[in-house]
């Protein structure tokens, strides 16, 4: 983490999509929340253009950790940029029902 995660953090506001998942494939998931960490490496790689590569890191991190909201919603992103419609409506129900559990796991809903 630390400087590390900076660094790839503002790769990505500077623009530098390929350069930021980079820096993200280099942090130690160890170290960073691996969920986190795929989440932020896979939106880097979407930005780039390389959505295919970004839906495969979140489909990696899935198999060993819990799919996280924004792991589900970073996929859906993907899955628009690659232009499958249907599937991202899925993809966009997989994330709402995530961020939904999240809320009614910290008290957030009404």
């Amino acid at each position: 983490g630390g400087a590390a995660e900076l660094r790839a953090q503002v790769l990505y506001r500077l623009g530098r999509y390929t350069d930021s998942a980079q820096a993200y494939k280099a942090l130690d998931a160890d170290v960073v929340d691996p969920g986190e960490l795929a989440a932020n490496r896979a939106a880097a790689l979407c930005a780039a253009g390389e959505s295919e590569a970004a839906e495969k890191v979140i489909t990696a991190t899935a198999l060993m950790v819990e799919m996280t909201p924004d792991m589900a919603y970073n996929r859906a992103c993907c899955v628009i940029e690659r232009g499958d419609w249907k599937e991202a409506l899925s993809a966009l129900d997989e994330a709402e029902a995530l961020f939904t559990e999240q809320a009614v796991e910290h008290g957030e809903t009404e």
